[in-house]
């Protein structure tokens, strides 16, 4: 290898780690505002790196590019589009907003091209980790600081600060007279949820026990149970539930004997329990904020995650069930049809209603061969956290959010990488 050769793969690797960094800090911008509508910091970040490949794209000898999240972003945004014509032509009289619209298949568009171009580009599995668990040890030790302020001397930290230009990018994450009056504390660290922590830790605990499954002992193993508790902590019901299955699916690669292996599994049980039942679950002011979380599971039908959110299904015309009503415009358009000036969809109604039964199908088909070239990679982390991002989408708005990148740039971008790494091994014969 030449001086030539050293200094691309010097600056390609300079490159790489400068983009997990930023990707993962603008996780925690995501929760400030820019002042232009729909446009939060971290957003504005995502998009700037999504114009800087784009602009360096064309000075590669090979455009490298993974094209499924390309063609299912393309292919719904046709089929959609059509749907939201007929739907117009059906009924003149229904208004879509033109505002939200934009907004709407901006964002999806920025999901699809972080998803096909920059992770493919971009993403490396050790920088990313390298990141991922920086930032998991802040937001955890935070998220813990908040907690004992909160139940020892009943002072509120937020997740979200009021400092100078910085402003929330919702109001409701920086109300804290209301949010420090609540009996229970579902703490966000620096990011706006809890869930969003959550989401953060689920990515962060596959990505590290991909990197460190053969060595999991000492401080390895008490980093994954640091981040756990963190994630009970947290109250987020999904995470909670997730994590453990995440844990599991991992728990058979573990190449430990039997000892070691029975050892991890009763620190990590006996951790929950310790943080659940600690002065009795009843008593315990972390215990009753798990209580709440949990306590959800006896109301889906009429959860606005759920129960709420499909039974907007009932409400759409037939075109639309079938075709969809246009990307950005399943918001626009239940409000017109209920009156209401605030609705919530979980992914799952919200993919619906902007493409239809034919987007949904043409998602799945996306999941599925996904799943296939990680299956045939043997990807365990694009597999899990693949999983995940499936699931919390019945109940959740992660799929084409910002959160929705973060799976969606691991997965793909961890696919690109054992394919490029298999490449390379073959060349090297």
């Amino acid at each position: 290898m030449d001086m030539y050769d050293s200094n691309v793969i010097r600056n390609q690797d300079r490159e790489k780690n400068t983009f997990a960094f930023w990707f993962v800090f603008s996780l925690i911008l995501n929760g400030y505002a820019t002042g232009i509508p729909g446009v939060s910091l971290g957003s504005f970040v995502l998009i700037l790196i999504v114009l800087i490949t784009l602009i360096n794209t064309p000075k590669e000898k090979k455009i490298r590019i993974e094209a499924k999240p390309l063609v299912f972003g393309a292919v719904i945004t046709v089929t959609s589009f059509f749907g939201m014509v007929v739907l117009i032509f059906s009924d003149p009289l229904m208004q879509l907003g033109m505002g939200s619209q934009m907004i709407g298949l901006a964002k999806f568009w920025l999901w699809v091209l972080m998803g096909s171009l920059v992770a493919a580009r971009l993403y490396d599995k050790e920088a990313f980790t390298k990141w991922m668990v920086r930032f998991a040890v802040i937001l955890t030790v935070y998220l813990m600081i908040q907690c004992a302020a909160f139940y020892l001397a009943k002072i509120y930290l937020p997740n979200i600060f009021r400092i100078g230009p910085l402003k929330p990018y919702a109001d409701g994450y920086a109300d804290y007279e209301n949010l420090g009056n609540s009996s229970i504390l579902r703490p966000g660290s620096l990011l706006s949820e809890s869930s969003f922590y959550g989401n953060f830790i689920l990515c962060t605990t596959a990505l590290y026990l991909e990197q460190c499954m053969d060595v999991l002992y000492g401080k390895k193993l008490l980093f994954i149970l640091f981040v756990s508790a963190g994630i009970v902590l947290s109250g987020s019901t999904s995470a909670i539930i997730m994590e453990g299955i995440i844990l599991l699916m991992y728990f058979r690669r573990i190449k430990a004997s039997v000892k070691k292996q029975v050892f991890f599994a009763a620190v990590l049980i006996g951790t929950v329990f310790v943080i659940m039942w600690f002065n009795g679950l009843a008593d315990s002011s972390v215990g009753n904020s798990l209580k709440y979380s949990f306590d959800k599971f006896s109301y889906l039908d009429r959860s606005t995650r759920f129960g709420k959110s499909y039974g907007y299904l009932e409400l759409i015309p037939k075109s639309v069930l079938y075709l969809g009503a246009g990307i950005g415009n399943d918001f626009s358009l239940i409000k017109q049809l209920t009156g209401k000036d605030s609705v919530y969809f979980n992914s799952m109604t919200a993919l619906i209603i902007q493409s239809g039964l034919l987007g949904l199908i043409c998602f799945f088909v996306y999941v599925r061969r996904v799943y296939q070239d990680a299956r045939a990679l043997k990807s365990t982390t694009s597999i899990v956290l693949l999983l995940v991002y499936v699931v919390k989408g019945f109940a959740s708005g992660i799929y084409f959010s910002t959160y929705g990148i973060l799976f969606t740039v691991i997965i793909i971008g961890q696919i690109a990488a054992e394919r490029n790494e298999i490449c390379q091994k073959t060349k090297s014969q």
